[in-house]
């Protein structure tokens, strides 16, 4: 029973295949940073996904509807594509939902979800730059997304990514941690010479 597929970083072609979106078991996908194109396909109903990884590809088309029934879905990651849709509030009531990665894709209209007070109530990471999004964030998502104020893993776990790729922009640049009043700060600084 395959529950978690891990092919990142390789140089994969072509399009995912159905036979890997269709296991009923599948709990963790990540096919990051290969060359995969085409669209991503349908999940099965019963969608036992908690994390999808396919950040860095040329996947097109819309973004999957399927995923509504992804109840589980903990990590959505479908940054760094072609993806060509409006914001994704048919995904609101996935309440698991604690990152949502979108920059960099072909996103557009406004960030406003109709008729929705709260919806992902879970969410601490949102990425939508590199897009061509309008409008303002309704109050009522910084109502629901208490959550982001949360200091642990997912946040950890974000940071850790975006430091990773500033290092290989910058190797010059070092973070420095300090305590100011009794909270801690990362401040971005030039190793010294």
């Amino acid at each position: 029973m395959l529950e978690v597929l891990e092919l990142s970083n390789n140089y994969l072609t072509g399009t995912i295949p159905k036979c890997l979106i269709e296991k009923e078991e599948l709990r963790v996908l990540k096919l990051r940073s290969n060359k995969l194109m085409g669209t991503i396909d349908a999940f099965p109903s019963s969608c036992r996904l908690e994390i999808l990884d396919v950040n860095g590809n040329f996947l097109q088309g819309k973004l999957p509807e399927y995923l509504v029934n992804c109840t589980s879905l903990m990590i959505l990651d479908l940054g760094n594509n072609q993806i060509n849709d409006k914001f994704p509030c048919r995904f609101k009531n996935i309440s698991a939902l604690r990152v949502l990665i979108l920059q960099s894709n072909n996103l557009h209209g406004t960030i406003e979800c109709p008729s929705t007070q709260a919806a992902w109530p879970n969410l601490q990471i949102i990425d939508l730059a590199k897009n061509n999004l309008s409008g303002r964030i309704p109050p009522a998502f910084f109502k629901t997304w208490k959550t982001m104020m949360i200091d642990d893993k997912w946040r950890l776990w974000y940071w850790e990514r975006v430091d990773a790729i500033l290092y290989r922009i910058f190797p010059q640049l070092d973070f420095v941690y300090e305590q100011h009043a009794g909270k801690n700060y990362r401040t971005l600084r030039w190793k010294p010479r």
